[in-house]
């Protein structure tokens, strides 16, 4: 059975993706296009940091081919909002790599050996400057599960 292209904005389609790819917990989803362009999204189990692959079904065999897919990829990466991340081309086949960069750490001075308190319970935590919100274990599960599927534990 074929595949029905989406139908929605590309700008849209992040938000289509993001939570079926926090679900499948590092796995890739994706839509494909009406013009056969496949965007898929996944989640890195790593780091979280989102990686996006942009794909064809045929390969860039002429110059006029490789044109229209580089015009094409610089759109979906602007719709995406995905311009300045890091990308890694496949140097034969229409395939794109998109990287998320780096998250924003902000370093808490001076150290705190002790802990940072969760900032939903109040349980001292490992500090994690890499966090803006800082969340024991329990309540970022919790956090996530509820961001992404309404549901919580009881």
């Amino acid at each position: 059975m074929a595949e029905t292209p989406y139908l929605g904005t590309v700008a849209e389609l992040r938000l289509v993706l993001w939570p079926e790819a926090w679900k499948a917990r590092g796995g890739w989803v994706h839509r494909t296009l009406p013009g056969g362009l496949l965007v898929a999204l996944r989640v890195r189990p790593e780091d979280f940091r989102h990686e996006f692959r942009l794909a064809r079904q045929t390969d860039l065999t002429m110059a006029s081919d490789r044109a229209f897919w580089r015009e094409q990829v610089g759109q979906v990466r602007h719709d995406l909002e995905c311009e300045s991340w890091g990308a890694r081309a496949h140097p034969t086949k229409a395939v794109l790599l998109l990287t998320e960069p780096e998250p924003f750490a902000s370093v808490r001075r001076p150290a705190a050996p002790e802990g940072v308190p969760c900032a939903d319970c109040g349980t001292l935590t490992p500090h994690e400057p890499a966090f803006v919100r800082q969340r024991c274990t329990s309540c970022a599960i919790k956090a996530g599960r509820e961001h992404t599927d309404g549901a919580t534990d009881a």
